[in-house]
């Protein structure tokens, strides 16, 4: 007999596993009743009043067709900004421009400007630190030829 075996010899009867096969079918079959209302409040749901039930269930209901509605618009949207994107791209415009311009005017509006300059000089900056050909460009990320720690851009190039 292994050790295991002989370990569970000494704390259970000759019939353990039907024992603990019944167990669980029990548990199981209280589980079930509990669940069609035999044990936590009858015909209730868990001993949650009609009414409130009843209430509960119009609001979500209300709450769900309400969005429905919503999502069904969002949709239609959706594709008209799709057709107005191709349209655009199809009388040569570069899309991709459109909407980063279009998200940093949102962004500016609610914020302001000025972190869009700082970061997109912090850019530039890095670009330059990289030695990337971006970061050279003459006042492209408006650094006025200037690092923030007194470095110029022709001494970052080196």
């Amino acid at each position: 007999m292994t050790r295991r075996t002989a370990d569970q010899a000494d704390f259970a009867g000759p019939d353990a596993d039907r024992e603990a096969i019944e167990r669980l079918a029990r548990a199981a079959q209280l589980a079930n009743e509990g669940r069609q209302g035999g044990q936590n409040g009858g015909q209730h749901g868990g001993g949650v009043p009609d009414e409130v039930l009843q209430r509960n269930t119009r609001l979500i209901e209300a709450a769900q067709a309400e969005l429905d509605e919503v999502m069904g618009e969002a949709a239609k949207l959706r594709g008209v900004l799709g057709n107005r994107k191709k349209v655009a791209k199809s009388d040569g415009c570069d899309v991709d421009a459109i909407v980063q311009a279009l998200r940093l005017k949102k962004q500016a509006g609610n914020g302001g400007s000025e972190p869009i300059v700082t970061r997109h000089r912090m850019v530039g900056r890095i670009l330059g630190l990289l030695g990337h050909p971006l970061g050279t460009q003459f006042n492209l990320f408006g650094n006025d030829g200037a690092a923030s720690d007194g470095a110029s851009s022709e001494g970052i190039r080196h």
